[in-house]
């Protein structure tokens, strides 16, 4: 899945550069795909969409290691194609992999929390009542309030957001920002102190007498807030 998720981020933000999945290569240019070579005496099918369905199939048994996105990576043209966008492919993979029910499952792990839209999906793996969804997910929302708006079926909204979370291109609850009370955009010292103290009342070795249900709650949110804080620090 980590290659389908790469190629997915990596179209989304429109980038230029060669993914590598083992002795594969995707080369990208703005997020649409110019190239794909394969391993050494495979066979190219004639639709280059069928090639990188195949190479994503293929990509499931690869260690992450061997996969890894250079961008600017000047081209080699090796497995040249007429140009297209990944996200239908993509999209495709993702899909056939939810299991039974992953739908309803999202929407149980969203009941409270609002539904931030990080990496927007490209158009052309969209329904027209999708785009309006995406559309309405430019700001935060929860899924009461999608289902409220009426652009699309409780279950195509489902649909769409469980594929969304398969490719990582959503993410639930409160932001980062939000997660340590700050503004966004506030200082990186702010950010520190903030975590701080915030993890001083959080870390679970500092409630000793804590229930057992109590405990987990803890262990889970300070791992959360661990997670935002890193998510902000500069790489």
């Amino acid at each position: 899945m980590i290659t389908a998720r790469l190629l997915y981020a990596v179209s989304a933000r429109n980038a230029t550069g060669t993914l590598l999945v083992g002795a594969a290569r995707i080369e990208i240019q703005r997020g649409f795909v110019y190239a794909l070579a394969f391993e050494q005496g495979s066979v190219a099918h004639p639709r280059a969409e069928e090639n990188l369905r195949r190479l994503l199939r293929h990509a499931a048994g690869i260690e992450p290691p061997r996969v890894r996105f250079e961008e600017g990576a000047p081209p080699l043209h090796r497995g040249r194609v007429t140009p297209f966008h990944p996200a239908a492919a993509l999209r495709n993979h993702f899909e056939a992999a939810l299991t039974l029910g992953a739908g309803p499952s999202l929407r149980t792990r969203a009941a409270r929390e609002k539904v931030r839209l990080t990496l927007a999906p490209h158009p052309s793996c969209l329904g027209f009542d999708e785009k309006r969804l995406i559309t309405l997910l430019g700001v935060p929302r929860t899924l009461a309030e999608l289902d409220d708006a009426r652009v699309a079926t409780p279950v195509r909204t489902e649909r769409l957001l469980a594929f969304l979370d398969a490719a990582a291109a959503i993410v639930l609850g409160p932001s980062a920002w939000e997660q340590l009370g700050l503004a966004e955009g506030a200082p990186i010292d702010e950010v520190r102190r903030a975590y701080k103290r915030i993890a001083r009342d959080l870390h679970p070795d500092l409630h000793p007498g804590a229930a057992e249900n109590e405990r987990r709650d803890l262990e889970s949110r300070f791992v959360a807030l661990t997670a935002a804080y890193r998510s902000l620090l500069p790489e």
